[in-house]
């Protein structure tokens, strides 16, 4: 028990020797911007270019909008995508760069640090708040000039930026790796550390010491584990690094009828494995490709390695790993939730086919009751409406929203609006919109209906009548009604 006291005691000695350090912060604070950086104090006199300085250091602002203070933020805004702030040298290597924020605007914003035209960080850090950005170690050296560029389309609030020097006494945390962070038998872990330290390792996530396991080669982890790990040299300890590996059990569907029964409800099951036997692809494109197995579909959406990969008409076999979930009641397999590491489509063999998938033949009145979800349907006999660029078709009542104009060839806008248009419509049953309850239609194909002939010369003398019943003129254009039998004019 004494020599295990006298451990813990010199470890911890170790420790607050690593904590002290001379190491230099230096903080450009941005929270009375208007009065000591002489910044624009609101939006409408903003800039989109200037050089301020609080008397001690000079920063340069380039604004894809503008940049001012926002005094109710008590921050530097700087607009959005493309927005640049040089940033004044310092006299040290910088280890890191910390860009503080205002009400989470910088943490959650996408954005680098460069070196002239050269990315030199890396994100370490993205809460609500803080973004730190650790310096590469081949961009560290004094007096480098580095800008802060903002990379997503969202303003960037800051109330602070702050430079740490590099700690050269520090002793760096070790790396921790596996083969798969998500397994189902065992993963291997392996730890690396800087040259000259040794390493100690504990597998149940509690605080590592130099009594702890000491790190020799790689080894295997057959159950969920919270690996923690130090790096030690000497009288110095590095900060304690973390790692987690899961074990899963996945919930397994092996075929489509399977999965149709909906084993789920309304909660997905992650960590998921689904076979698929002679699947048809019936369409892909991008992220979404929709399958047909015996009489049975399913939409696969955003799984790695399957987007450009398969095409429509493709034949499937194999197991898939991933998501199973049932989202508002429409079966999906996705890309894992908890950990898209565990997502895998190797084992999937993809037969190139020549055969088209046939439509099921649809009304209008089953789409809407959720018949047919994720197939193909054709629909015949339906007109073509566009309301404030929302399009969709109707026969009477009954209405049916098309997803994707724009990405199949359509009649020109207006041709909408005439009477008695009527079109034949193949697509994918794609989704319902859980605010409004509407079925959506992911079009593929549109072509004048088939099967209503033109007004041939000798009905033309006989009575004829539109679609309400009102006596028209037999060559009136759109669809005319003659001895009972419908007509079509162009």
């Amino acid at each position: 028990m004494g020599h295990f006291l006298r451990s813990i005691f010199a470890f911890a000695a170790l420790l607050m020797c690593s904590a002290v350090s001379a190491q230099k912060v230096v903080t450009l604070d941005f929270t009375d911007g208007a009065k000591v950086w002489k910044l624009p104090a609101k939006s409408g006199d903003g800039v989109k270019s200037g050089t301020f300085t609080d008397g001690t250091y000079t920063i340069k602002l380039t604004a894809a909008t503008n940049a001012y203070y926002m005094s109710g933020g008590t921050a530097l805004l700087i607009g959005k995508k493309g927005s640049t702030i040089e940033l004044p040298a310092m006299d040290f290597k910088v280890e890191r760069i910390e860009v503080v924020g205002a009400g989470g605007a910088s943490g959650n914003l996408e954005a680098n640090i460069l070196a002239g035209d050269k990315d030199a960080s890396t994100k370490v850090i993205g809460g609500n708040i803080t973004a730190a950005f650790k310096i590469k170690p081949e961009y560290q050296a004094a007096n480098t000039a580095y800008v802060y560029k903002v990379l997503s389309a969202h303003n960037a609030q800051i109330q602070k930026i702050v430079f740490y020097e590099v700690d050269e006494s520090k002793v760096n945390e070790p790396v921790i790796s596996a083969t798969s962070k998500v397994f189902e038998t065992s993963t291997k872990v392996s730890i690396t550390g800087d040259e000259g330290t040794d390493i100690y390792y504990t597998l149940d996530g509690t605080e590592p010491t130099t009594s702890s396991l000491r790190y020799v080669n790689e080894f295997e982890v057959s159950a969920t584990s919270t690996i923690k790990a130090i790096a030690v040299k000497g009288e110095k300890a590095s900060f304690v690094s973390s790692f987690e590996v899961n074990k899963v059990t996945p919930f397994t569907v092996s075929n489509l009828i399977e999965w149709s029964s909906d084993k789920t409800g309304t909660v997905y099951q992650d960590f998921s494995t689904l076979t698929l036997n002679n699947a048809k692809v019936l369409f892909a494109i991008g992220d979404l490709v929709f399958l047909r197995e015996d009489g049975k579909c399913i939409e696969l959406y955003k799984m790695s390695g399957l987007k450009n990969k398969v095409e429509t008409n493709d034949i499937l076999n194999g197991a898939i790993k991933g998501c199973a979930e049932s989202y508002n009641s429409l079966p999906e397999f996705i890309e894992s939730k908890a950990d898209a590491e565990y997502t895998d489509v190797s084992a999937l063999q993809i037969t190139k086919s020549g055969v088209v998938a046939e439509p099921v033949v649809a009304t209008l009145a089953e789409v809407i009751n959720c018949q047919h979800i994720f197939d193909l349907v054709k629909i015949s006999g339906v007109s073509l409406k566009v309301d404030n660029k929302k399009y969709s078709i109707y026969k009477g009542d009954e209405v049916v929203s098309l997803s994707n104009v724009g990405t199949v060839e359509l009649p020109a806008e207006s041709e909408f609006t005439k009477e008695g248009q009527l079109y034949d419509i193949e697509g994918i049953v794609s989704g319902i919109s859980s605010k409004k309850g509407t079925i959506y239609l992911r079009a593929i194909k549109a072509a004048e209906a088939t099967g209503v002939e033109a007004v041939s010369a000798d009905v033309k003398t006989s009575e004829a009548y539109n679609l309400h019943g009102v006596k028209v003129a037999p060559d009136t254009k759109g669809i005319v009604v003659i001895n009972g039998k419908k007509y079509f004019n162009k």
